[in-house]
């Protein structure tokens, strides 16, 4: 008889615990509030990228970045030239796509998303290996304008940097 009483009472903890409140903030399942369609715009910005680079496309790079670095940053043409320059060669392969990212809900909502991809062994047929870095707001409710790229780091592997557009100027808060 006791030996059933414990093997209930370990019973109810194991459903008690296992059952018990997880919070799981609502998500608005529009498109653009959507997380997997957030992360999968992420991925596809991160193939753009590297192949504005490759291809030497620099409208559809300067296209990518926000508008307030847009209108306030003025050496972006420049930048964008000298990453076309500094970027040598045609892609044979490169490794997996890491990233952070900070986000914020109000009201079951996203009304912040930011990522902060890295892209890894780079290599291309000029026998060139890059990494490439940036920063990017996906979703920003409140200051919308800061919506698109703001930062591109590529740091060859001799360690030479390249970089375009200015984190600070878009993000001033984390000076």
């Amino acid at each position: 008889m006791a030996k059933k009483i414990f093997i209930i009472m370990v019973l109810s903890i194991i459903v008690l615990n296992l059952s018990s409140c997880i919070f799981i903030p609502s998500i608005d399942k529009s498109d653009e509030q959507n997380v997997f369609t957030v992360k999968a715009q992420m991925k596809n910005d991160c193939k753009e990228i590297i192949r504005c680079l490759e291809e030497k496309d620099s409208d559809t790079l300067k296209s990518m970045f926000c508008k307030k670095l847009l209108n306030n940053y003025e050496n972006i043409d420049e930048d964008i030239e000298q990453a076309m320059d500094f970027f040598q060669g045609n892609i044979t392969s490169y490794g997996n796509v890491l990233y952070g990212d900070s986000d914020s809900i109000r009201n079951g909502e996203y009304i912040l998303f930011e990522v902060s991809p890295h892209i890894k062994e780079l290599n291309t047929d000029a026998a060139k290996e890059y990494k490439i870095k940036y920063y990017q707001h996906l979703i920003n409710v409140e200051n919308p304008d800061r919506i698109g790229v703001s930062y591109i780091k590529i740091t060859d592997e001799a360690d030479n940097i390249c970089e375009i557009g200015d984190f600070y100027l878009v993000n001033p808060e984390y000076k």
